[in-house]
């Protein structure tokens, strides 16, 4: 399936398909990352990317406990 993936995002661009194009670049990096990150990794790429997101939304995201998410973000900080 991800090759399928990959060949459509590779052949939208070409065919100056804007809805799909922007379409592809929101959902991608979701595939990329769940397929390829552990949850340590997405957490710390969501505290990077979005780091106004609250303890219980980074706990729902990434499927870490409440401490790993508090030590993460104190970490972050730092």
């Amino acid at each position: 399936m991800w090759q399928d993936v990959n060949a459509f995002a590779q052949a939208v661009p070409r065919q100056r398909l804007v809805k799909e194009t922007y379409f592809l670049s929101k959902i991608t990096p979701v595939l990329r990352a769940t397929k390829t990150e552990t949850p340590q990794e997405m957490l710390m790429r969501l505290l990077k990317d979005q780091p106004d997101l609250t303890v219980a939304e980074l706990v729902d995201a990434t499927g870490c406990d409440l401490t790993e998410v508090r030590r993460a973000r104190i970490e972050f900080d730092f």
